[in-house]
């Protein structure tokens, strides 16, 4: 597995709603997304046209080093799609923080969080295997995508994502990465909202997610994201299994499908 878990925030301190390939908003490129090993992975070419498996996530970029090594002197050059995306400013971390488990061949050259997506809105299409991005407009808009209205967000460092969750009915302070394969909990929240057996009832917006995988972790960097007694949630690629999901850092919201 990713040892790193939820490395894109702690490093840096359902079917409904999808679209198929027909229906793809006007102005997006669209990217293929592929799950492994319970995470979104996206694949992100070098200065060369080289190809790199980075887990797609929305907190902060890592590389791992043989990534760095990939893509070369100052890490630029990047595209996804036929866009740019910057790692200039990623965290370099060594490649064992970053492998997979499973049949997953490809390495991995880290993850592609919202520190390098910030610039653009996203729509993240797990069912559909794919991941839409495009320029901000004056308002976020996805053509033929059914999805929830607005869910405000608070940013902070520019493109770390704070909401609100619950866990079992219980309300948590939480921050949205999806790098992880599973939702991670304090032991404030483990204990208020009695999480037993690894699984978790979440809503997240407009959207409830019944029986998710919920990962005990309880790191420094978590208890100062959350406060030793208000509990803290990190929100992981679990929630967009079977959901589309919609992120704008420039407008600070967020859509989900609507369930």
């Amino acid at each position: 597995m990713m040892r790193s878990v939820g490395v894109g925030i702690l490093l840096c301190l359902g079917i409904a709603g999808t679209v198929t390939a027909q229906e793809r908003p006007e102005g997006a490129t669209e990217v293929p997304l592929r799950l492994e090993d319970g995470r979104l992975v996206v694949t992100v070419e070098n200065a060369s046209g080289e190809p790199l498996n980075f887990v797609l996530g929305a907190a902060g970029s890592l590389v791992s080093t043989w990534g760095a090594e990939e893509l070369g002197v100052g890490l630029e050059g990047a595209t996804l799609g036929d866009l740019p995306i910057s790692l200039a400013g990623a965290q370099v971390v060594p490649e064992k923080d970053l492998l997979l488990d499973g049949p997953f061949e490809g390495r991995i050259a880290g993850v592609l969080g919202g520190q390098s997506l910030m610039d653009y809105d996203i729509l993240i299409d797990a069912p559909g295997r794919r991941l839409l991005l495009k320029r901000p407009g004056r308002f976020v808009q996805w053509e033929g995508v059914e999805l929830t209205g607005a869910v405000p967000l608070q940013i902070l460092h520019e493109y770390l994502i704070r909401t609100d969750v619950e866990v079992n009915g219980e309300i948590f302070s939480a921050h949205v990465d999806l790098s992880p394969a599973t939702m991670i909990v304090s032991s404030v929240v483990r204990d208020r909202a009695e999480v037993r057996g690894g699984r978790a009832d979440f809503r997240m917006g407009y959207a409830s997610f019944a029986d998710r995988p919920a990962e005990f972790l309880d790191l420094p960097p978590l208890r100062a994201w959350g406060g030793d007694d208000a509990g803290v949630v990190f929100v992981g690629a679990p929630v967009a299994y079977d959901c589309a999901i919609a992120i704008s850092w420039v407008h600070a919201e967020m859509r989900t499908c609507p369930r």
